[in-house]
């Protein structure tokens, strides 16, 4: 286990949402296990209030101090919580450097674009954002991701870097049951989370249901939904106790998100004994049985929320402190040891494996396509004796027709010229038909 960690995260300070959550309840956990934690975010820099959503700051020009903030706490562990300007400057970082890396998906920026652009252009929009994301993620040592199904939609995205689940915890002790059931009338749904575009919140509080909605949290559009929803409860944020108890009076939970990777609240209200009512999206959970999906008609809703509340009321019982159908709620002490025992925690001073000869074939440097950030990874993973470099290492008639030569081609170039300088390893390139440019610096560079 890592003894100094540190986390890169553009969502920090005073922002209240889950990525920050999970991060304060993992630093707790991780603190009370002797390991020394150091969180860097937008408030270390220079820095610019998104004009739609002023909670939210964003980094100016981080790269410079970002650097000396991270050779001066040296840290065993590296984690890039958020694809920010903050994260895509650790990003360059630790590519430029080698120095392995994790990082999380929290957030589907890609489906939220898609979902507000006009609809012919969202599938495009949907592709490009994601192509960048995989870029962004395939560097790291592992992604780790809220759900199975979140998985096999990175993997079909083109993500191919290792991925490990990051477990979320709930804390027992203050969220559980009601000790008696409750008879509110009319009936009470509850949301809990932001208050913004893409929590979708619009489309519970439209519901034509005779029930009390009430809305627990802050946010850019809570002055506008407070004005157009004169009959519905908006409590601003609630933390602690206020929080919990906000839960057990509650009869029904209600997450519209369609966007979301994961939501705590989802395992607060399960803990707190809650139905819930959720669009079945990748970023749910799909085995907790209280979970009833939400359909694309008013009418479908409607029959859902109504199964919720016929749900075997098992979590009701008196003294009932840790419901059964929260089977994946975890306390964050647990859920964090997990998480840095995963093989993707790594240290980044950690012994590569020794091996004898490693092979490169037709990397194509200077072409777009090309996989470098595996390549790289290749040679931060494997100490060898022979590097072996066969065919078209760098594509000259592509760079021919059109010039293309970006950091990860030069990064790579300079670790195999700092290689043939290492009198430990021996490379040897065996050129291809695409090797013009390398044959032109093979007598004086290799």
């Amino acid at each position: 286990m890592p003894k100094r960690v540190l986390i890169i995260s553009d969502a920090w300070g005073g922002q209240i949402n889950g990525v920050v959550r999970t991060y304060q309840n993992i630093i707790a956990a991780l603190e009370a296990r002797n390991v020394d934690v150091r969180v860097i975010g937008p408030e270390d820099f220079r820095r610019i209030a998104l004009p739609f959503y002023k909670e939210i700051e964003l980094a100016i020009l981080p790269a410079r101090l970002l650097r000396r903030l991270i050779e001066d706490y040296a840290p065993d562990a590296i984690h890039i919580a958020v694809e920010g300007p903050l994260g895509w400057a650790a990003w360059r970082y630790c590519t430029a450097r080698g120095v392995p890396f994790t990082t999380a998906f929290h957030t589907d920026f890609a489906r939220y674009i898609a979902l507000c652009v006009p609809k012919f252009l969202s599938s495009f929009a949907e592709r490009s954002i994601m192509a960048v994301l995989s870029k962004f993620h395939n560097a790291s040592t592992c992604v780790f991701v809220a759900t199975a199904r979140i998985e096999q939609q990175l993997r079909d995205s083109g993500f191919t870097a290792p991925m490990v689940r990051l477990l979320r915890g709930v804390d027992y002790d203050l969220f559980y049951p009601a000790p008696h059931p409750k008879r509110a009338e009319p009936l009470r749904l509850l949301y809990v989370g932001r208050v913004s575009k893409e929590k979708n919140i619009e489309a519970f509080l439209d519901l034509p249901i005779a029930a009390e909605k009430i809305v627990v949290g802050d946010g850019p559009l809570l002055p506008h939904l407070r004005k157009d929803y004169g009959s519905v409860r908006f409590t601003g944020s609630l933390t602690g106790r206020a929080l919990a108890d906000a839960y057990r009076d509650a009869d029904v939970f209600v997450f519209p998100s369609r966007t979301d990777t994961f939501g705590i609240v989802l395992i607060e209200a399960l803990a707190s004994g809650l139905p819930i009512a959720a669009f079945d999206e990748p970023g749910h959970p799909t085995l907790w049985v209280t979970i009833r999906p939400l359909g694309r008609s008013v009418t479908l809703i409607l029959r859902m929320l109504c199964a919720a509340l016929l749900l075997p009321k098992v979590a009701r019982k008196n003294g009932m402190k840790k419901p059964r159908h929260a089977i994946h709620g975890q306390k964050w002490p647990m859920c964090s040891t997990r998480t840095l025992s995963a093989r993707a925690m790594v240290d980044p001073r950690r012994q590569p494996i020794k091996i004898r000869s490693l092979f490169l074939s037709d990397m194509h440097m200077g072409h777009k396509a090309a996989d470098l950030a595996a390549v790289r990874r290749l040679l931060a993973r494997y100490e060898f004796r022979n590097l072996f470099l066969v065919g078209d290492v760098i594509d000259g008639w592509k760079l021919e027709k059109r010039w293309f030569w970006n950091d990860d081609c030069q990064n790579v170039l300079s670790e195999i010229l700092r290689l043939r300088r290492d009198e430990r390893v021996r490379v040897t390139v065996i050129t291809g038909n695409h090797d013009e440019k390398l044959r032109e610096i093979l007598p004086t560079v290799l």
